[in-house]
């Protein structure tokens, strides 16, 4: 498969987890198929190099992406109120050492 198309198929795919009412009717996404399909063949006659609209498209496949990821782990990782201690350590992973006790 060719590059530009894994990305455009990426792309669209990264839209779909924003949840919007009608992914494929809405706007955004027929503004990008309108910009892919008008740089299929992207010459130098505007001075710009032949693979700057493939960059800019991965450039917006990146900031999707990340936008997901973040909101993952927002809510993975979101405060619920107050915790102890011992709470926030097993939320990262981590135990705590047994307290010291006086055996006297």
């Amino acid at each position: 498969m060719r590059p530009t198309l894994s990305t455009y198929r990426a792309i669209l795919r990264e839209l779909r987890w924003l949840k919007l009412q009608n992914p494929m009717k809405s706007d955004i996404i027929s503004y990008i198929s309108k910009e892919f399909k008008s740089n299929k063949t992207t010459d130098e006659k505007f001075c710009r190099a032949s693979e700057s609209a493939v960059f800019k498209a991965k450039t917006y496949l990146t900031l999707l992406e990340s936008t997901r990821k973040n909101q993952m782990l927002t809510e993975l990782y979101k405060g619920r109120g107050d915790k102890t201690t011992e709470q926030a350590a097993n939320t990262v992973g981590l135990t705590l050492p047994k307290t010291f006790q006086d055996p006297g």
